[in-house]
């Protein structure tokens, strides 16, 4: 399974998971998301300045908040497919192509 087979799964329920997925993915691993995020200024020597700082300048912090409840809200929808996947495996062949029908005529 990719991010983006995932996403495509799920955007009929969750229409936002898309967009935080593109806006917020770049924090999972350290990315140009990290150094833009801290770069102030590039000047035309090439010299450059960094923010490094315990204070956010740039966003409220109730932006952060809706961060965390965006990957909270993420990782429960994982957490819902790790119990389905766990289901499925313990079901005999037979089984499961009968949720499989079941699931496509609802």
């Amino acid at each position: 399974m990719t991010d983006s087979y995932l996403i495509s799964t799920q955007l009929e329920n969750f229409p936002w998971l898309k967009k935080v997925y593109e806006n917020l993915s770049g924090y999972i691993h350290f990315s140009n998301a990290h150094i833009n995020s801290s770069l102030l200024n590039i000047g035309d020597d090439g010299k450059f300045d960094f923010r490094i700082s315990e204070y956010d300048f740039d966003y409220p912090e109730a932006s952060w908040l809706e961060v965390l409840d965006c990957f909270r809200e993420i990782t429960g929808l994982l957490t819902v497919h790790l119990a389905g996947y766990s289901m499925v495996k313990r079901m005999s062949p037979d089984e499961v192509k009968a949720a499989q029908a079941a699931r496509n005529k609802t």
